[in-house]
């Protein structure tokens, strides 16, 4: 919900078709208002003490270790790290294209601050930040917003750019249209 918050008020009806979508695809979705990963893991913990993974896109890593997100805790960024990365949590990372071809993955990230650098690599050496490598390279040059106005332009090509099943959910349901 966070991401969508970025572009202004909540649709509420877009969030939820959003959600249904991936259950559509036989993903589990959780749907939080936590705006940090760490808490979404604290509130898992107090259920649960199975071992923990969250799948993110590069752009999140950037922001998982982005210091500013942890200015309320009284040990900082080393304090919400140490609550996300706790009982040996895995973070599988989906790699992001350039313009110029290059793939970042967990292997070549660098962060903006260049002083967290050595904890990202931390994590990465101790195998709980670890790359999703069985990916098709055309995907990853769709993203969603860019779908999104081809729904909303009424430019067919969207329906290139996700699974058939969904295609047909959008379709049948009108979604996105707005």
């Amino acid at each position: 919900m966070n991401n969508l918050l970025k572009e202004g008020d909540i649709d509420e009806y877009d969030f939820l078709s959003r959600a249904e979508l991936l259950c559509a695809l036989d993903h589990t979705v959780m749907v939080s208002n936590f705006k940090e990963y760490f808490k979404v893991i604290d509130y898992c913990s107090q259920y649960s003490s199975e071992h923990k993974a969250i799948t993110v896109g590069v752009k999140s890593i950037y922001e998982i270790f982005n210091d500013v997100h942890y200015q309320d805790l009284k040990g900082g960024l080393f304090e919400g790290l140490g609550r996300l990365f706790k009982n040996n949590l895995k973070v599988y990372l989906y790699p992001i294209i350039l313009e110029d071809g290059t793939i970042i993955n967990s292997k070549n990230l660098q962060l903006e601050n260049q002083e967290i650098q050595p904890i990202y690599e931390y994590f990465v050496s101790r195998k709980q930040i670890i790359d999703i490598e069985n990916y098709e390279l055309k995907n990853l040059k769709i993203f969603s917003h860019h779908v999104l106005e081809k729904i909303r332009s009424n430019n067919p090509e969207w329906k290139e750019m996700v699974p058939e099943e969904v295609a047909e959910i959008i379709e049948k349901q009108n979604l996105f249209k707005k």
